[in-house]
């Protein structure tokens, strides 16, 4: 006795998960149709999005994108902004040479409208 009693609760309670799982779907296609995302919304909107692949595309980090949009690493690698297809990433001596112009003060020739080649050129100790 006891025993049927155990499969009639586990048929009821398969029958309230598959109605349950119906309703949802029925309300997802209503949705869909009526043109309304339903979920959590997104914290990317197009503005950072655009920001973010414009300094993608000019070679910045993404942890110095996250600082900069205000955006989580885990969220940039999430929804990564696409990189420039035209020319290949640059070798990262790039970065740690920009990251030693900024050391050497060459941030503030920079600033001041100087040329960055210049600046990093008279920043290591050659002349142009």
């Amino acid at each position: 006795m006891a025993e049927i009693a155990i499969v009639m609760l586990s048929l009821f309670g398969q029958v309230e998960l598959t109605s349950n799982r119906e309703r949802a779907a029925h309300a997802r296609a209503i949705a869909a149709a009526n043109g309304t995302n339903a979920g959590r919304p997104s914290v990317v909107d197009e503005k950072k999005r655009a920001y973010a692949t414009h300094l993608r595309n000019t070679d910045y980090a993404m942890a110095e994108i996250a600082t900069v949009t205000g955006l989580s690493r885990a969220t940039l690698f999430r929804n990564p902004p696409p990189a420039a297809t035209t020319s290949p990433r640059p070798h990262r001596g790039r970065r740690r040479a920009r990251l030693s112009l900024i050391a050497d003060g060459g941030l503030h020739a920079i600033a001041a409208g100087a040329d960055p080649a210049a600046a990093l050129n008279s920043s290591s100790g050659q002349s142009s």
